[in-house]
C-alpha cells in the first residue's frame, strides 16, 4: 500500500512517533520473517524500477541487514548500498533530505557499531572510517538520543 501510494503522491518520514505496538515471540513478524523478507524484495524491486534502478539481490540483502540491524552478508556491499542511496535521494524529490541523510548515517553507524561489538564484523580500515567519521558519529548520537527521549514521552503518555 505505501509503495503504491508514493507514486501519487508526497509522502515523508515523521520525526514524532505516532504509534505503539506490543512485541511478542508467536506475532507474524517473528513466526514468518523468511516470508517477509521475500515479499520486500518484491516490494523495494518494484518500488526502485519505478525509479528506473535494477535492484539487485546484494542492494537488497544489503538494505534488509541495515534497516533491520542484522549483520550485511558483505560489509562491502552495505557501505556501497548506503553509497547508492545517498545519490537517490539526491536526484529524487525527497522532501527531507536532511533528516532522510541523517536516517542513513545512524543506520550505518548502528549497524558497523553493533556487530563490530559482537565480533560479526571486523576491525579493519573500511569499517574504522565509518567509525571515525565525525558527521556520522554524530548523527547517530543525536538520533539515539531523540529516539531515547521519544520512548520516555510515549511511555508516559
Amino acid at each position: 500500500m505505501w509503495s503504491r501510494l508514493a507514486c501519487v503522491g508526497k509522502i515523508a518520514i515523521m520525526n514524532e512517533v505516532l504509534l505503539r505496538y506490543r512485541i511478542h515471540n508467536s506475532q507474524i513478524s517473528s513466526s514468518k520473517a523468511d516470508m517477509q523478507k521475500e515479499y520486500g524484495y518484491k516490494i523495494y524491486t518494484n518500488i526502485y524500477k519505478r525509479l528506473n534502478i535494477n535492484l539487485c539481490r546484494d542492494d537488497y540483502e544489503a538494505h534488509y541487514a541495515l534497516v533491520n540491524d542484522k549483520k550485511a552478508p558483505s560489509y562491502s556491499n552495505l557501505v556501497t548500498w548506503c553509497n547508492k542511496i545517498r545519490i537517490l535521494k539526491n536526484q529524487n524529490s525527497i522532501i527531507d533530505r536532511k533528516f532522510y541523510e541523517r536516517q542513513i548515517n545512524y543506520y550505518l553507524y548502528r549497524n558497523t557499531l553493533g556487530h563490530l561489538v559482537f565480533r560479526n564484523y571486523s576491525l579493519n580500515l573500511e569499517t574504522m572510517t565509518i567509525l571515525i567519521n565525525p558527521k556520522l558519529a554524530s548523527c547517530f548520537l543525536d538520533e539515539t538520543i531523540r529516539r531515547f527521549f521519544n520512548k520516555i514521552s510515549v511511555k508516559k503518555n
